[in-house]
């Protein structure tokens, strides 16, 4: 064997070599990235302000993004705010509290548990009740795409739009036709807030009574009206909340170093006006202008 081929044999080993080593390495870039976020040790607290101070103090404590993260908005004296704190925060939350009379009691010691059974609630696989477990995006849109040839003249698949992700906002019109020429109609959105997952799967529950309901109250709502649903109105975050951070609640277009605007304070009716932050890392950041989420302005 010539010395020649040996050095070329060399040459594409290497490359291989080289090709292998920067594959493992994209792997595992991608398999750290896809780790959740943990919330070991947050808890989760009930505070009420008993006065227009400490109400005050909390939409300052709201608007600091400052690792707090309510769960609730602060608007109302005496109305109860769940909020969760890191542990490194607690000590210092609990001074705050105390020193502006505000009441407080704990309602998880460890959030991180609460989120492991809410994994654990989302379904694996296909079943015939689909109430009795969380579904995924996909799950839910296979099921909607499924509808219509369930349903012939009677339910139609619509899309509101694209997300910022370009996931489309599927949803349904149902309208029976019973003779009546024009019917009021009636739009319903929901999972508007990625992290609520219970509103998409009320959407859906509704959709599903809507056509299969012996109620005679329902069956009058069902064919007396014309229905326009999206469970699904942020399908970023939510997706988001089940790959990444099950905490996440606004859409996932940047704003600066910050991801995400809260898109239920995006619309363009009184846009920035009340109950809402200039921080584009808080929760209720009402983004840099009216409809300046896609989500938000496509379904307008």
């Amino acid at each position: 064997i010539s010395s020649d081929y040996l050095l070329e044999l060399n040459k594409q080993m290497s490359l291989k070599i080289g090709l292998i080593t920067l594959l493992c390495l994209t792997v595992a870039l991608v398999t750290c990235s896809a780790e959740r976020v943990r919330y070991d040790n947050y808890r989760v607290y009930k505070v009420q302000a008993t006065d227009r101070q400490g109400l005050e103090v909390l939409k300052q404590l709201q608007d600091s993004g400052d690792a707090l993260n309510f769960l609730d908005d602060v608007y109302k004296v005496e109305k109860a705010v769940n909020i969760v704190v890191p542990p490194h925060k607690v000590p210092d939350f609990l001074r705050t509290l105390t020193s502006h009379e505000i009441t407080y009691d704990l309602l998880e010691q460890n959030l991180q548990n609460a989120i492991d059974k809410d994994y654990a609630q989302v379904a694996t696989r296909a079943t015939k009740d689909r109430w009795t477990k969380y579904q995924t995006l996909n799950d839910n849109y296979n099921w909607l795409i499924k509808l219509p040839k369930a349903y012939p003249g009677v339910v139609t698949l619509i899309e509101g739009g694209k997300s910022y992700e370009k996931r489309s906002i599927l949803g349904v019109k149902i309208a029976y036709q019973n003779g009546q020429k024009q019917k009021p109609g009636i739009f319903l959105e929901a999972g508007i807030h990625a992290r609520e997952w219970i509103a998409p799967a009320t959407a859906t529950y509704i959709i599903n009574e809507l056509l299969t309901s012996n109620n005679t109250e329902i069956r009058d709502l069902a064919e007396n009206y014309v229905w326009y649903i999206f469970p699904h109105a942020n399908p970023d975050g939510y997706v988001y909340t089940h790959t990444t951070d099950r905490m996440w609640r606004k859409t996932r277009q940047p704003h600066g170093t910050c991801y995400g605007a809260d898109p239920n304070r995006n619309w363009d009716f009184h846009w920035g006006t009340v109950g809402i932050s200039k921080n584009p890392c808080s929760d209720t950041y009402a983004g840099p202008s009216a409809f300046s989420e896609i989500e938000a302005k496509s379904l307008a």
